[in-house]
């Protein structure tokens, strides 16, 4: 906790007064721990994420209560009976259509939100989570996760570029003829490795609706593809 609010107060110092800050705890505190470091947020932080394990809604609810800055989660919700679970719980519904259904899921699970008088998030993938993100009158943001915005471009056609000089994105080239929202994967050097896992931890489907929150949440982790993307480009020696 205490190298946890240095590191803020350092980030602070370095930002300057006038930026909002955003944190995350990873669900790696206790209820009595996240509300300890939830009430020294006095430093202008507006976003406290996952604060405790999201299976906890009532320790959620509470946080919320308590704390000035907004509680947000949601990012291993797999379908529209978790986000409802969460929903009245947090003050911002984080998505991630790569564990809550594709883009159908998404709209969805933002429906859910809406009808709960909340913002959503686009949970990393912002090339993935632009059209779909786009598409709802209840976004608050969509998160920039730079290893995300690194790979994309490498692996992916269709998808908007990177330009550092100018840290905005522009519209790749697209095929319209393409399924979908026109992006295909990239034959690289490797032999398409990165491109392989990728198609298979799609095909893997969605877990099943049954089983505990923390079960599923453990296999949209591990089927994630962004997961599944980052370790083929370390196994593999994919030119940068």
């Amino acid at each position: 906790m205490v190298r946890d609010l240095h590191r803020i107060r350092q980030l602070r110092a370095l930002a300057g007064a006038n930026v909002e800050l955003m944190v995350d705890a990873n669900g790696g505190y206790s209820p009595g721990q996240a509300r300890r470091v939830g009430a020294a947020l006095e430093l202008g932080v507006t976003w406290f994420e996952e604060p405790i394990s999201s299976d906890d809604t009532s320790g959620l609810g509470l946080l919320r209560q308590a704390l000035r800055c907004d509680i947000a989660a949601g990012e291993y919700v797999s379908d529209i009976y978790d986000t409802a679970r969460l929903a009245p719980v947090v003050d911002c519904l984080q998505l991630d259509a790569t564990r809550c259904g594709g883009y159908t899921g998404w709209l969805r699970c933002a429906a859910v939100a809406a009808a709960h008088n909340l913002q959503v998030s686009a949970h990393c993938a912002p090339a993935l989570h632009i059209p779909v993100a786009a598409a709802v009158p209840n976004l608050r943001h969509l998160e920039y996760f730079i290893d995300h915005v690194r790979l994309e471009p490498l692996l992916l056609q269709g998808v908007p570029e990177r330009c550092p000089a100018r840290e905005h994105h522009r519209a790749g080239a697209r095929d319209d003829a393409e399924p979908g929202r026109g992006g295909a994967c990239r034959q690289l050097t490797c032999g398409g490795a990165c491109c392989r896992v990728l198609a298979a931890s799609r095909s893997n489907g969605a877990p099943p609706g049954n089983q505990p929150s923390a079960q599923r949440a453990a296999r949209s982790r591990r089927r994630s593809w962004s997961g599944a993307v980052a370790r083929a480009v370390r196994r593999s020696r994919c030119p940068k």
